[in-house]
């Protein structure tokens, strides 16, 4: 394939996962890892600890019960994704020191890549399935397309056994039952206005 022929979802495809490998190089492995850790633990800690910072907040504001929640849930979560992070800049430091850079950098490049592909995966995986398969695309371009395939199957090699659209379908069903509710409930208060 020549540069000439490279099509519109390839182009958006390259410069994407380029970015998402160089990004990757650049944090390095461990700041990759240390990222998604951080995530999934600031959230669990968030939700099954935050009542020790609600407790803290009581003590120093008068906020509503709501205020509270959220601000103890904020605290907490910022406080577990700080912590990994320092944590991580300082295995990132013992790796420098013993000459492992450059393997922690090639380790983020490819983590990098493979999250952003997973990413995108689950992209087209949801406009497909709002939108109908590959139907949000430009036409012609996915068949010409060599990078697609790959990003669009991405999904499947984590989640072998799961279809293209059903829980999106369920979600989207979902969605417009709330939009009905809330142009109901609209059109109920400005009746009773009248």
């Amino acid at each position: 394939m020549q540069l000439d022929q490279i099509g519109a979802v390839d182009a958006v495809l390259s410069v994407w996962l380029a970015w998402a490998m160089f990004n990757g190089f650049r944090k390095g492995f461990i700041i990759k890892v240390a990222s998604i850790v951080a995530l999934v633990l600031g959230v669990y800690v968030g939700f099954h600890f935050s009542h020790f910072a609600a407790e803290w907040l009581n003590q120093q504001f008068d906020w509503s019960t709501r205020t509270t929640e959220v601000g103890a849930f904020c605290l907490t979560f910022l406080g577990v994704v700080l912590g990994v992070h320092l944590i991580a800049k300082l295995l990132e430091k013992i790796v420098d020191l013993t000459a492992l850079s450059g393997l922690n950098k090639l380790g983020g490049l490819a983590l990098g890549l493979v999250q952003s592909l997973f990413f995108l995966s689950v992209l087209t995986y949801a406009l497909d399935s709002v939108f109908g398969p590959r139907q949000w695309l430009p036409e012609g371009q996915v068949e010409q397309s060599v990078l697609y395939p790959f990003v669009e199957d991405a999904m499947q090699y984590v989640v072998p056994d799961m279809e293209r659209t059903a829980p999106w379908e369920q979600l989207r069903d979902r969605f417009e039952e709330g939009v009905e509710r809330l142009e109901d409930v609209a059109v109920e208060r400005s009746s009773g206005r009248d």
